[in-house]
């Protein structure tokens, strides 16, 4: 079923229900523009994570949809996703062996592109993890590790980037 929806650049939540039958019913409306900020509050076990892992579409949506622009983000290839939207989830991967410069360049390759160099050295720069550029994931702090991935989700996001509770481990 195609839904009218006006020209639109940003990401629309169109009676979105969330697949957890504990949110049966409940339905979600939303049209953020580019540039838009929005926090979600809540309980634990509200279904913070899982509006975010819809959203990305990582998760089914029990009824409505996501749409990114004029896509429907789950009609999106994983590269088309990962090109356009990012997600930092709240525990930070341990990868053994991958470093961060690895990590930062994941950004590219998860959406197909050419590694730009020059952008991951200037976002590590930017983000202040230049130093831990060599070090792998896994031997470094919970704190130091979520920075990484806010920085590689700074990079890879290029029209939304989710984070679900980025300051988590922060140190």
């Amino acid at each position: 079923m195609t839904e009218d929806r006006p020209n639109r650049s940003g990401l629309d939540l169109r009676n979105l229900e969330l697949g957890r039958p504990d949110l049966q019913g409940m339905q979600i409306e939303a049209a953020l523009d580019p540039g838009d900020f929005v926090v979600v509050v809540g309980r634990n076990g509200a279904g913070k994570s899982t509006l975010l892992q819809t959203i990305m579409s990582l998760l089914t949506p029990a009824g409505g949809g996501v749409w990114l622009g004029e896509d429907p983000v789950a009609a999106l290839s994983p590269r088309d996703r990962a090109a356009r939207m990012s997600l930092v989830t709240s525990t930070p991967p341990r990868h053994a062996g991958i470093t961060v410069r690895a990590t930062m360049e994941l950004a590219w390759r998860a959406a197909g592109l050419p590694i730009d160099r020059s952008t991951v050295e200037g976002g590590m720069e930017r983000a202040g993890i230049a130093d831990w550029a060599g070090r792998r994931l896994d031997h470094l702090s919970d704190g130091m590790a979520q920075r990484v991935m806010v920085a590689r989700a700074a990079l890879q996001g290029r029209e939304v980037m989710a984070l679900d509770e980025p300051t988590a481990f922060l140190d």
